[in-house]
């Protein structure tokens, strides 16, 4: 995945749930270094996006519903959001 993938699969989040703000952890993280130092494309080789709404944590599931493993976005773009939990 890389960092326009990230992005589409964000905004379609914050299109439908009205969300804006996302913790990512795990190794898509890297992505927010991207303009300070180089990604070892080896890195980017993950398909799912790690991370949970930062202001409402338990609203991962229900974004994750529709933007999750085996959801309609992720069978149209090979890619989807994993949730999270903040513990």
């Amino acid at each position: 995945m890389n960092l326009e993938q990230v992005e589409k699969l964000l905004t379609d989040i914050r299109d439908v749930h009205g969300i804006d703000d996302f913790v990512i952890v795990g190794g898509l993280s890297v992505l927010g270094l991207r303009s300070t130092r180089p990604i070892p494309d080896g890195m980017l080789v993950s398909n799912e996006l790690d991370g949970y709404p930062e202001n409402d944590p338990d609203a991962r599931d229900a974004v994750a519903a529709k933007f999750g493993q085996g959801s309609p976005f992720e069978k149209k773009h090979g890619y989807y959001f994993d949730p999270v939990s903040p513990t």
